[in-house]
Formats: structure tokens, sequence, C-alpha cells
């Protein structure tokens, strides 16, 4: 059996051999002869029934040009001379021939072109580019398709085509890309005229190929790019598609979103130079110029790219895509009542404010009656309704306002809703500062219907054990300090400081530090996000520059003993409503779920509010019912209010004053504070809790606290205690106006 099986193979070998030896294609009398001898050896039906249909179809009708004739049969000649097979050469060869001779689109200088790009390839590319020439020429010829597969295809419409050969040689053909006439392909959708571009200030990085080997020419052409999703069009082109690389390398076009919705004809790029490889259908052209009249006053640079995929929605189209180089985008008509300058970028129907420079994007709401703005490298937005994360946010309250470095926003414009959320990303941390109330809050919400006059500040998770934290904004602790080094070797705050006055500047940036203070990279420059997201610096990671804010000079100058400093803290846990609200028009900020608050650790100065609630307005001025407590004077009351600046508490109404002693507790022995029997009651007053430039307590004034009851008070005997409760309010002893001092000892 074996050896039957190597005789076969002989035989065929050995006709073949026989075959190419011999004298071929020499004259054109025996050149169907020749090609059924040849194509005999294959001994496949179907390769072998190709040459009576080319027989039939061109070589017998006399109509045909006999130099035609000669060209394919000096080809044929010189396949056999590079040693080209009956298959896969002379089939393909042969498939391409039929499908090429007779169609009433290619005029006779086209085939001219095309007989000398065939016998060019064949002289000096590689069997692949050959092979690769013949059979796409052939889809080309009988679909106008320059790429044709299972799942996308590349298709040409309208224009004009021609063959060409480019570099070595191709001054043979002595022909010009620009000079193309023939071969008209039925048009199958209008042009639309392009627009004015943009002068673009960035350099392209795109390089374009370089055309060599076998060339299709086209001008004035439609490529319709095609996939089991969707059918795109680039329009009103031009260019040269290289067998080589398979790749179309043109020159103008236009492609429009229509691919995703017909209403969106007007919104489309256009482009000068671009390639892209025909047989993925991937479209990445630079120096783009987009046109979107519904949102831009005039046309923008950028990027466009396009890929076919899959999408069940619209709205959830990757592609076509934009994006702008730039962050200078204008966008007026955005919606009512906001302004916006920054990137532009467009993925399917969705917009966002990306930018090729990375650079952030500026958006501002102004009704009149209430504003904010808000920076982001990436706005994204959506019908009336627009968010980030993460954004920088200012909520200008008059001429100050209240700042976040890097909050997740969304804002509903028809609405009018606001919602700030604490972001997850490195700002999770970050601390809102307010500047009208000169505090700092650490909430994870903000609520905000701009519709009502209030803004609502609310702990989102574990309600029941997380506070709300309210705290000065010159708060201040040692401790405070002292976490900010955190595990590092060295102290972030120290070092700026210390480098600030070692060298006598104010440009910090994080390379030169870390040099001169042989620092590690790592440990210095996740310090000093730490100190940004804290609001100690402006830190910028690309760039190294560093900004010291009011508040590291605050901390590192307290720690020094150079500066004052307060200790003022309100906690608020607040389970069933939100911890605080504030009143956009009279700027009252409310905070509820308040069971104590500190204003002074030094000279033991609190309050228990009544309600739980208190109100802080400009530069924290507090107003509270219920107790407090200043040394040893604890009183209870309402309209009580604490003045910053001058750092007293005005008593408007005292219910009662009673007075604490410090006793041991006999159970456990601790110092404890436990009030007097008698109180005074129905007055009011004035307590100093320090000097103003003295609230941190630092230096010891023994005086402070110290009280002034400008209406002195009254001490009542109807208590059981007395007698027995012998005696009614109607028996009390009045004291006059009176001053106390030294009330903490």
């Amino acid at each position: 059996m074996e050896k039957k099986h190597l005789f076969i193979i002989f035989c065929i070998f050995s006709n073949f051999f026989g075959v190419s030896q011999s004298n071929l294609f020499e004259d054109k009398l025996n050149y169907i002869n020749d090609l059924k001898k040849l194509l005999a050896t294959t001994r496949n039906p179907n390769y072998m029934a190709i040459v009576p249909q080319f027989e039939s179809i061109y070589w017998n009708n006399t109509q045909n040009d006999e130099i035609d004739k000669q060209k394919i049969l000096e080809i044929s000649k010189k396949m056999m001379t590079k040693g080209c097979k009956p298959y896969p050469h002379f089939v393909s060869f042969m498939n391409c021939l039929n499908a090429t001779i007779g169609n009433s689109d290619v005029r006779k200088d086209v085939l001219l072109h095309f007989f000398e790009s065939i016998s060019l390839t064949v002289e000096y590319q590689d069997e692949k580019v050959f092979l690769d020439f013949l059979n796409i020429s052939t889809t080309f010829f009988k679909y106008r398709a320059i790429f044709k597969g299972n799942n996308n295809s590349c298709i040409i419409s309208r224009g004009n085509f021609d063959f060409g050969y480019e570099g070595m040689a191709a001054i043979m053909l002595n022909q010009s890309s620009d000079s193309i006439q023939s071969a008209p392909i039925i048009v199958d959708a209008p042009i639309i005229t392009d627009s004015v571009a943009q002068a673009n200030i960035y350099q392209s990085s795109q390089v374009m190929p370089t055309i060599e080997g076998p060339v299709l020419k086209f001008q004035d052409i439609n490529i319709r790019l095609g996939s089991r999703f969707d059918t795109a069009v680039i329009q009103n082109t031009k260019g040269t598609y290289m067998f080589k690389t398979k790749q179309f390398i043109g020159k103008n076009g236009k492609f429009d979103w229509s691919v995703l919705d017909k209403d969106l004809l007007n919104v489309y790029a256009t482009f000068k130079d671009y390639y892209f490889n025909t047989n993925d259908n991937f479209l990445h052209i630079e120096d783009a110029t987009f046109n979107n009249p519904d949102k831009l006053t005039n046309p923008i640079n950028g990027i466009f790219e396009f890929r076919s995929e899959r999408h069940t929605r619209i709205n959830l189209a990757n592609y076509p895509r934009f994006i702008s180089y730039t962050n200078d985008v204008q966008l007026p008509k955005i919606g009512k009542n906001l302004s916006y300058t920054g990137g532009y970028a467009l993925n399917g129907t969705q917009f966002n404010s990306d930018c090729v420079d990375k650079k952030p994007a500026a958006l501002a709401y102004n009704d009149g009656k209430y504003k904010f703005n808000t920076y982001s490298k990436k706005f994204n937005f959506k019908d009336s309704s627009l968010s980030a994360d993460p954004a920088e946010l200012l909520i200008f309250i008059e001429n100050d306002s209240i700042y976040h470095p890097g909050i997740s926003i969304y804002f509903e414009a028809e609405q009018k809703s606001f919602k700030a959320q604490k972001s997850k990303e490195q700002y999770k941390n970050a601390w809102y500062s307010d500047t009208y109330h000169k505090l700092e809050y650490s909430i994870d919400n903000i609520t905000w219907d701009l519709n009502s006059d209030s803004m609502l500040l609310d702990i989102n998770a574990a309600k029941t054990q997380i506070p709300a934290i309210f705290k000065s904004g010159n708060y201040f602790t040692e401790k405070e300090f002292r976490k900010i080094q955190s595990l590092n070797q060295f102290h972030p705050l120290r070092t700026l400081f210390y480098y600030k006055r070692q060298y006598k500047t104010d440009i910090l940036i994080a390379d030169e530090i870390i040099q001169k203070m042989k620092l590690s990279s790592m440990a210095f420059k996740g310090a000093m996000q730490d100190l940004n997201n804290k609001g100690f610096v402006i830190y910028s990671p690309i760039s190294g520059d560093i900004i010291l804010k009011p508040k590291a000079y605050n901390y590192v100058l307290s720690m020094e003993n150079k500066m004052d400093y307060d200790a003022m803290y309100i906690p608020s846990l607040s389970p069933e409503e939100p911890n605080a609200s504030i009143n956009m028009v009279n700027k009252m900020l409310t905070i509820k779920g308040v069971d104590k608050f500190q204003i002074s650790d030094s000279a033991n100065v609190y309050a228990n509010p009544e309600g739980k609630i208190v109100k802080v307005g400009y530069n924290r001025e507090i107003t509270f019912d219920g107790r407090f407590v200043a040394g040893f004077y604890d009183m209870k009351g309402k309209d009580f209010k604490f003045n910053y600046s001058d750092f007293n508490v005005t008593l408007n109404k005292i219910d009662s004053i009673k007075f604490l002693v410090k006793e041991k507790d006999p159970k456990t022995g601790k110092i404890v504070e436990k009030p007097l029997d008698n109180q005074l009651v129905y007055s009011s007053g004035t307590m100093y809790i320090n000097d103003p430039d003295n609230k941190s307590g630092k230096k010891k004034l023994a005086q402070y606290p110290k009280f002034d009851a400008v209406t002195g008070a009254n001490v009542y005997f109807d208590k059981k205690e007395i007698l027995g409760g012998a005696y009614n309010k109607r028996v009390y002893f009045k004291i006059p106006p009176f001053k106390t001092d030294s009330v903490k000892t």
C-alpha cells in the first residue's frame, strides 16, 4: 500500500515538473492549452474549471485587446520564472482575471495599470504580498471591498479608483495619485460639505505609513465600515490602499454620529491625514476637527476614534468617540445658569469633560441667589444632569465659601438638586473647610435643593456610632500634630518648614526636597498627598509643586508657641435625621445631635445644649439653650451666645446657677465635680472664658474665666431640705449685680 501511495505522489510531481520544464507561455496561441496543462497538475476539478471560464469569457472574444492578452502572457511567463505554483498562485491569478476582465467599471487605462502592478509585484515582492494582491483585488472587483471577513468589511462606494505601484520601479508607471480619472463607483450616499477646521496648536504624534509596493488609489469615495453590529461611513475622502500592509492611508474625510442615531447627522468629525488597518476597522485619527452645533459655538480640535462594538442600547455605545486636546472649550449651551470651560469628549452619545492634556474642567452655577463652582478632570453629563468623582467644590456664602478638595458630586439642573458625597478616591478622608462659619467639617454628604433655602449635612453610614465633627478653623492639639507623622521617619510639616527656612525659599518642589533632605521618595510623596487631603498644602503629583496653606502655618506656629489656637470641637450623633443644615438665606448653621461640645479644654468650658441643638453664625458665633459649664459655675438657661472673637459667652436668660465643688467619690476614689444644693436663679450676664489673644490657654492668666452678672440674681428657699419646705418662691434673697473672677479655682 505504501509503495502505491509513493508511486501516485511520484507521478503527480513528475507531471508537474515535466510541465514546468517545458516552454510554457511562449505565445498567445498556446496560452489556454498551457494553462490547462498547468492546472491539470492540481487534480482539482474546481481549479481546472477556471480556465474554460476564462477562455469563453475573455480569451476567445475577438473584441478584446490583443495588447492585454500579451500582458497576461508576459505575466504568466514571469510567474513561472519566479517559481510560482499552479496552486495557489496561478489559481488566484486566474480568479482575479475572471473577476476583473469584463467588469464594466474597469476602464482600459485602469486595466493596463492593473497588469503593470501585477508584473511589478511578481518581480519585487515576496510570495505573501503577491497572493494578497491577487486575492484582495478579486474581492475588490467582486464586492468593491478592500476587506471582507466573516465579522466585518471595508467597502468602497462612489468615486474613482486606479492601480499603481509605489517605491522601487514606480517610475515605470509614470502616473500620479492625484490624476485618477477612471472607474467611477456607484454613488449610494449623499456627501455633506465639511466645515472649516479650527487651527490646532498641538503637533500630531501620528506618523503616517510610508506607501510602497502595489496599491489601489481612490478619489472622491465613501468607505463603508460594516460589522455584525452596525455600518459606519467615512464620507468624501480619498487615499491609497496598500496591499503589503493591508492599510488605507487617507486624505480628508468626514465621520458623523448617525451610525448611532439618524438624528445625529450634525454631530461629526472631519480630518485631514489618517490611516487604518482594514482588517479590524479601528480608526484612531489625530488632528481631527469636531462639530456639534447643539453644544458648541465653534469647532474644536482633538482625536477621533471608532470601533464597531456590540451595544444593546444607544446610550451604552462607546464609539464613535472624540476627545479635545485642551481644556479651553466653552459650552454656552450647556444648561440654564451654568457656565463651563474645560475638555470635551464624546463617547458614543455620552459627553464628559476629558481632554488629552488631562487638565481639569471648571463648571459654575449662578442663578442670582445661589452659586457654586466645581472643578474636575472628568465631569460626566447626561441629559440635564452632571456628575464627577472626584471634584473640587466651592459653595459660596456671600464672599466666603464651603470648600472640599475632592468630593463626588451630582447635580440635576432642571430639578436644581445638588448632592456631594464622600469620594472613594484619594480624598475620602478630607474635611470640608467653611470660611464663613470658620469651621472644618467631617461629614459624608451634602444634599441641597436649590429651590429651598436649606442645605443638609449628614453622615451616611453607621449614624448611631460615627459622629459628624465640626471643629474650629483654628483648632489645634499637640496630639493632632504628632499624628500627622504617622509611621514616617520624618514629620511632614516640620520638614517643609525646615526646608523653607533653611533654604530661604517659598518655592517647594518635592523632588528637590527629597534630594536635599535625603528622604524616601515614596514616603515623602505619600505624605504630601496626605497633607493635601487634610487641607495643609496644595500638592501636584505631576509637577511636584507644594503650596503651604494657612492651616499648615497655624499648626507649625502653634506647636512652636508662636501663634494662638483653640480647642472648639462639636461632635454630632444624629441617627434619625441629618446631622446639620445651613439656611442659605440667614447663613445659620444648625447642628443636631450634640450631647456636649467643648469651647476650651484648658479652662474646662463646655456646654450640654438643650434638645442637642446648637446654631452657628458668622465666625463661630454659637447660640444654644441648655447647660453651660465654666470652671465651678454650672448654669442652665436660654439664649446663650458664644462670641468667638471676644471669647466670651453672653448668658441672656439664666434660669439657674449652681456651683461645682470637687470631691472624692467614695466608691471609685476619683475626684468628681458635685453641685452644691443652693443655687442662684433669674440672672443674666457674661462669662469671659479667657483673653481673646489666649484662647489656647497657653498663658496662665489666673483671673480667667470670670463672670459678670449684670442683673444680679435671686436665691430661693423653697426646697424641702429647708424647714421641710415651709417657704415658697415669694420668699427669696435678691443679690445685686456682681462680678467674680478665677472661677476655675
